[in-house]
């Protein structure tokens, strides 16, 4: 295995596995129910760095994973034929509905949280906020689900 490659793998699983901790922590910071409004600047603040940060490593994740894809398709032009290959294809989609699923939280939900706290509306922040955290929870689940996927495709 030629540098590049290890460097890639290296990066993509670096990610892979911030991304997972990051929406772990996001997960249980939004789900807290303590009151929103006094909560608020440490919840903002935490929110706004995860946010980008995990934009950024979707981007990676999906950069390199497409790049690891290119490597395989390479040498094996054939290979969605297979189960492995079946399984990769799954993986792909997931992993970019869960990109999808990021994108939308950071430039719609996100923002329209930082909006609302802006002008005080605590009531409809706190559903914000409740919605911010079940979109974290659906990516931590397709974390999990891509996870299984991964460790199945060791098995093919």
């Amino acid at each position: 295995m030629n540098l590049s490659r290890l460097l890639i793998d290296f990066l993509h699983l670096f990610f892979a596995a911030a991304w997972i901790g990051a929406v772990v922590q996001l997960a249980r910071l939004t789900a807290r129910r303590e009151n929103v409004e006094s909560a608020w600047p440490i919840l903002s603040a935490s929110l706004r760095f995860a946010s980008n940060y995990l934009l950024i490593a979707a981007t990676v994740l999906v950069v390199s994973g497409l790049y690891k894809l290119s490597l395989i398709l390479e040498t094996d032009t054939g290979i969605f034929r297979s189960s492995y290959g079946q399984a990769l294809a799954l993986k792909i989609i997931l992993a970019l509905i869960m990109f999808g699923i990021a994108v939308w939280n950071h430039l719609v939900i996100f923002r329209r949280m930082l909006s609302t706290a802006a002008t005080g509306e605590w009531q409809l922040l706190v559903k914000l906020t409740r919605r911010s955290c079940f979109t974290f929870k659906m990516i931590l689940a397709g974390s999990i689900l891509l996870l299984l996927l991964v460790a199945g495709l060791e098995q093919l």
